[in-house]
């Protein structure tokens, strides 16, 4: 249970550290919509690589509603079929980013602009699992959103952040 406390807390503390210097938008209510992944791939994909993670969670707060990480307890139903499908979404487009990659010379800077635009996506897939996860765990106290352990994916997470982090300032292309 302890390390599973620092763990999150450990992701709290980021998504803290972007909301105080970057002042991410704080939306009561979200899209009453779901979104379809076009339009929230612009947010995440399509810019230059190094803030993922602010990117993820400006995008769950968007059509989420923008309290869902500090009052994981208050994600009601419909906005938990909003994250799980935007988690969907992200998971799905993995498959068109492989088939792009395959498409091109690994050496290329294409290549390595639509590499980085998938670790963005990876980013947006698994916040949204560390979300569905936390916020059923806050809830009932354990957790049906996922086969995979929280530490698991908060692992998964914290790598492909480090490697967003790593390629900071880099162009970085989606698949949408």
């Amino acid at each position: 249970m302890q390390r599973y406390l620092a763990a999150w807390s450990a992701v709290l503390c980021l998504v803290a550290l972007f909301h105080s210097v970057v002042g991410a938008p704080t939306h009561e209510k979200g899209n009453s919509t779901t979104p379809s992944y076009k339009e929230f791939q612009v947010i995440i994909s399509d810019k230059e690589a190094g803030n993922a993670l602010k990117r993820a969670i400006d995008a769950y707060k968007t059509f989420a509603g923008g309290r869902i990480f500090e009052h994981l307890v208050e994600v009601t139903t419909d906005k938990r079929e909003t994250i799980a499908h935007m988690r969907k979404a992200a998971q799905n487009s993995e498959a068109k980013f492989v088939e792009k990659l395959a498409t091109l010379k690994k050496e290329s800077s294409e290549f390595a602009e639509f590499k980085r635009g998938m670790i963005s996506n990876k980013v947006l897939k698994l916040t949204g699992m560390v979300l569905l996860i936390e916020s059923d765990i806050a809830k009932t106290g354990k957790s049906d959103a996922s086969a995979d352990s929280l530490e698991k994916v908060q692992q998964l997470l914290q790598n492909n952040i480090k490697l967003d982090h790593d390629a900071a300032g880099l162009p970085q292309r989606g698949v949408a």
